[in-house]
């Protein structure tokens, strides 16, 4: 694997990562709200994560920025992170396949919610943290 192909790889995932998550953020919308935090607290939160996960490293494998923190590319590093990166797609679209319509974005409790203890739930406390 190159690093231009390692970069598009990684791109790749984060777009995979999006599409898993919106279909279900739809889906969860559909059932009202009893509770929500919606503060500035949840803001700086949702943007901290958004910038950290997906925007200072897209704009790493796009253009070079943070290039002083470069360690250089290695082939092997490169296979073992798409690796990982593929495990963490399957446990990122598990949890949110166990949550249905219980998944928000920010924290909110629906009419409906449930307490989700089967699926990848029932092996793993927090999945979707950990496939982030």
């Amino acid at each position: 694997m190159t690093a231009a192909v390692a970069k598009l790889v990684f791109v790749l995932a984060v777009l995979v990562f999006a599409a898993i998550r919106f279909p279900w953020e739809y889906l969860g919308q559909k059932a009202p709200v009893v509770w929500a935090d919606r503060g500035w607290r949840e803001r700086v939160r949702l943007i901290s994560a958004g910038l950290g996960l997906a925007a200072v490293p897209l704009a790493h494998a796009g253009t070079g920025f943070a290039r002083f923190a470069n360690l250089g590319f290695s082939a092997l590093l490169a296979w073992m992170g798409a690796a990982v990166f593929a495990f963490a797609l399957w446990i990122f679209w598990s949890a949110h396949r166990a949550l249905g319509r219980n998944f928000s974005a920010t924290l909110v409790v629906r009419q409906s919610h449930t307490l989700v203890t089967h699926g990848i739930y029932a092996h793993i406390r927090h999945p979707m943290y950990t496939g982030f």
